[in-house]
C-alpha cells in the first residue's frame, strides 16, 4: 500500500494495483504536469469502479446458485418437452396407421355390403318368383312376413324378412298339412277340408265327398281343380286318419301329372 499526502494535508490509502493502473494511463508528461487534486480525482474514479466491480462480483455470487438452480429446472423441462414431442410424434404415426387401417376395413365393409345388397336383390327376386307357384296358406304366411318388414330397405331387415319366408317354405315342405276353407265351384261355394303333401300337391273334399278336386302347380301357377274322378271320400279318410279320428290304415290317392290321373 502507498501512502498519498494531499496539499490539504488529508492522508489516504490507496491499493497498489490501482495507484499502478492509474500511472501506467498518464503519459510521462502528463505525470509530471499532474496535480495532486487530479491525481485524488483519478485515484477516487478508480477505487468507484473496483467498488462497482467488487459489487457486481458479490451480487453474482448471491444470484448465481438461484440461477444455476434455474438453468437447471429449465434444462429438465426441456429435456421433459423435447420427449413430449418425440413421443407426441409417435402418438401421431400411430394415430395415422390406425386411420389407415380403419379406412381399409370400411372399404372393404362397404364392398360387401355391396356384394350382399346385390346378392340380397337377387335371392328377394328369385323368393318372390316363387310366390304365385304357392298354395294359399304359404302366400298368406309370406304376406305376414312382408308386413313385419314392410318398405324398410335396411340389408339387415330384408335379409331377415326373405329368411323368414324361405323358412316358412321350407318347414310347409316337411309335413303334411290339413286346411278348412270355403272354395267355389263356379257357381256355389263349397266348405271343403284340404290336405296339403307339402307345397307341391293337395286334395280337397266337402264333408260328404260330393266335390273333390286336387291342387298344383300349372304353368307356374298353383291351381285348386275339381274333379269327378277323385274319390272324395278316400280324401276324407285319409283326413281323418292323419288327425286321429280313425285309426291308421292305407288310404290311395289319385296324383294327376299333366292331365292324367295316376295312381300312387
Amino acid at each position: 500500500m502507498i501512502r498519498l499526502i494531499a496539499p490539504s494535508h488529508r492522508s489516504f490509502t490507496v491499493p497498489r494495483n490501482l495507484l499502478f493502473v492509474a500511472l501506467a494511463l498518464c503519459s510521462d508528461q502528463q505525470l509530471s504536469a499532474a496535480t495532486p487534486a487530479q491525481i485524488d480525482r483519478l485515484t477516487e474514479k478508480w477505487l468507484q469502479v473496483e467498488q462497482q466491480n467488487h459489487a457486481l462480483i458479490n451480487d453474482w455470487k448471491t444470484q448465481k446458485p438461484a440461477m444455476q438452480q434455474r438453468l437447471s429446472l429449465l434444462q429438465a423441462e426441456k429435456e421433459q418437452l423435447t420427449q413430449m414431442l418425440q413421443e407426441s410424434s409417435a402418438g401421431q404415426d400411430d394415430v395415422e396407421e390406425r386411420r389407415s387401417e380403419l379406412m381399409a376395413e370400411q372399404a372393404e365393409l362397404e364392398q360387401q355390403q355391396e356384394k350382399l345388397t346385390e346378392a340380397l336383390a337377387q335371392l328377394a327376386a328369385t323368393t318372390e318368383g316363387f310366390l304365385p307357384m304357392l298354395p294359399e296358406l304359404v302366400r298368406n304366411n309370406w304376406e305376414k312376413e312382408q308386413q313385419a318388414v314392410g318398405d324398410q330397405a335396411e340389408t339387415s331387415v330384408l335379409l331377415q324378412g326373405t329368411l323368414a319366408k324361405l323358412s316358412d317354405l321350407n318347414e310347409f315342405n316337411q309335413r303334411i298339412t290339413t286346411h278348412e276353407t270355403v272354395m267355389s265351384t263356379g257357381t256355389d261355394d263349397v266348405l271343403v277340408k284340404q290336405i296339403y303333401l307339402g307345397a307341391v300337391y293337395a286334395w280337397f273334399a266337402s264333408q260328404g265327398g260330393d266335390y273333390a278336386g286336387y291342387g298344383r302347380t300349372v304353368n307356374h301357377t298353383w291351381q285348386w281343380q275339381f274333379s269327378d274322378k277323385i274319390d272324395g271320400d278316400a280324401i276324407n279318410r285319409a283326413i281323418d286318419v292323419f288327425e286321429k279320428r280313425q285309426p291308421p290304415q292305407l288310404v290311395q290317392l289319385p296324383i294327376i301329372i299333366g292331365t292324367e290321373e295316376v295312381q300312387p
